[in-house]
């Protein structure tokens, strides 16, 4: 998300576009769903999470870690 606002900030060519349309960026925000990836059975409930290694950042590694989840660092 950080990359995207950057480049609708500082891309000469979208300010331009946007400027064309009279609109101005104001942020970016997503409420998109969250996915998961498993190694091994799926998760199929949210009590399946206690104890599951979990890679999550914001307010989404917060979630699964108050769900039961161990949260691990991307390496």
């Amino acid at each position: 998300m950080k990359a995207t606002d950057a480049l609708m900030r500082n891309n000469e060519q979208i300010k331009a576009n946007l400027a064309a349309q009279n609109l101005v960026y104001v942020g970016t925000y997503t409420t998109s769903a969250v996915q998961m990836g498993c190694k091994g059975p799926a998760v199929t409930s949210v009590d399946q999470l206690a104890g599951k290694k979990v890679r999550g950042v914001g307010a989404y590694g917060q979630t699964f870690r108050d769900l039961g989840a161990t949260l691990v660092d991307m390496s």
